[in-house]
């Protein structure tokens, strides 16, 4: 499987470093900036998906507060999708790609296990 580890919210803007691109998500509006632009999580933000070809940082709100999680790939078979960007989004790139990794059930059946941000092409 994927490995999703959970990580502590405390000093996570340190990590944001490591990752290409974000994807905000606030009350109003989302956007999507290069990762070294953003030092801290604006007040209205309820989500985040900070990314790169070797990982996703997802921090997000849930009912019991906020939570984040780190996806790193574990070589598995996968299929890279590549979704036409918003033009307000052109400035980064045409295409934002997405990994779906795979699984395999009793039958052999292949099935989409999980879902991470990739890059912007």
């Amino acid at each position: 499987m994927t490995e999703i580890k959970e990580i502590a919210l405390q000093g996570i803007e340190q990590q944001f470093v490591k990752y290409q691109f974000v994807v905000l998500y606030d009350l109003s509006s989302i956007s999507l900036a290069d990762a070294s632009s953003v030092t801290s999580l604006p007040e209205e933000c309820y989500e985040a998906r900070f990314f790169s070809k070797d990982g996703e940082l997802h921090i997000f709100s849930t009912d019991a507060g906020e939570k984040a999680v780190e996806i790193r790939d574990d070589g598995r078979d996968c299929i890279d999708v590549r979704y036409e960007l918003e033009g307000k989004f052109r400035d980064k790139g045409q295409n934002l790609i997405i990994r779906k990794n795979l699984a395999y059930d009793e039958d052999g059946q292949s099935y989409v296990a999980d879902t991470r941000l990739v890059g912007i092409e």
